[in-house]
C-alpha cells in the first residue's frame, strides 16, 4: 500500500466508519460498493473496478484512480500490492481486476447499496478533502467546488 503520511486510512476513521455501521456493515465486509461510489464521487472522473478470482467472483469493489493505482478505504494500491493483499489477508487470489458498473456489482449481489449512506461519505469525504487543502469546508457545502474556494 503506497502510504504517503502517517494519517489514518479510512477503514481507520471513526467517523467514516460509524456511517457504514448504520447498515450493519464496513469497508471490507459488505460496504465496498458503498465506499467505492463515495469515493468516486468525491474525487470525480473515476471509474469503479471489481476484485476478481480465476472463477470470476467478485470479492471487492475499488475506485480506479489511473491505470495501475486504485484506492479503497484502506489507501492506494498497485495490482499487485492488491492482489497481495488479498491473499494475506482472506486467502483469496486474485486474479482480475476490470471495470464494473455499479449495477453489474448489484446485478452479482455484491455488498449492499444505500444512496443516502454513499450521499453522507460523500459529503464527509469532500470535507476530507477541503480540510486537506485547507479550504473552508463551509464553501463546498454551499455547492461551490474546492477547487478555487477561498483559503
Amino acid at each position: 500500500m503506497l502510504r504517503t503520511s502517517s494519517a489514518p486510512t479510512l477503514a481507520e476513521d471513526a467517523i467514516f466508519c460509524k456511517i457504514l455501521a448504520r447498515l450493519g456493515v464496513g469497508p471490507f465486509d459488505g460496504g465496498c460498493l458503498i465506499v467505492a461510489e463515495a469515493l468516486k464521487k468525491a474525487l470525480g472522473g473515476t471509474s469503479l473496478c471489481a476484485l476478481a478470482d480465476k472463477n470470476g467472483t467478485v470479492h471487492h469493489a475499488i475506485v480506479q484512480l489511473e491505470e495501475g493505482r486504485y484506492l479503497d478505504a484502506d489507501g492506494i494500491h498497485s495490482r499487485q500490492e492488491l492482489v497481495d493483499l488479498w491473499q494475506t489477508r482472506e486467502n483469496i487470489h486474485i486474479t482480475d481486476i476490470y471495470l464494473m458498473e455499479t449495477r453489474e456489482f448489484l446485478n452479482q449481489g455484491c455488498g449492499v447499496y444505500d444512496g443516502s449512506t454513499i450521499k453522507k461519505l460523500t459529503e464527509y469525504l469532500k470535507g476530507m478533502l477541503c480540510q486537506a487543502q485547507d479550504i473552508d469546508p463551509r464553501h463546498h457545502r454551499k455547492g461551490v467546488c474546492c477547487e478555487g474556494a477561498e483559503r
